[in-house]
């Protein structure tokens, strides 16, 4: 069984003024194929305090400057200096795990 976990916040390549939260796959146990080097899979009450963190900081952003987050902020899934325009659109708390729905907000018109 295979999942993903969120990983890093960082200044989001689609909108510098956005953030990005990366993620990374996690196979069954959260052991990685390289080495049987264990993933650091963030608990739910250390991914908040991370959300919560991002509120004021300032993230530099791809091309320079510097963009200061805020409660308001949107928070897009991406890996560093990724751009697939994939949004969090909803929060499932399934009782033994908690799960980030997301979609493609690119217009394929």
């Amino acid at each position: 069984m295979s999942g993903t976990f969120p990983t890093t916040l960082e200044s989001y390549r689609g909108s510098y003024c956005e953030l990005a939260l990366g993620w990374d796959v996690s196979g069954y146990k959260a052991w990685t194929v390289k080495k049987g080097e264990e993933k650091n899979i963030p608990t739910i009450k250390q991914l908040i305090k991370e959300l919560e963190s991002a509120i004021g900081k300032i993230y530099q952003g791809w091309k320079g400057g510097d963009f200061q987050m805020d409660v308001d902020t949107p928070i897009w899934v991406d890996n560093s200096g990724n751009c697939n325009q994939t949004a969090i659109v909803d929060v499932k708390d399934a009782g033994w795990g908690v799960f980030l729905i997301t979609k493609c907000m690119e217009d394929f018109s």
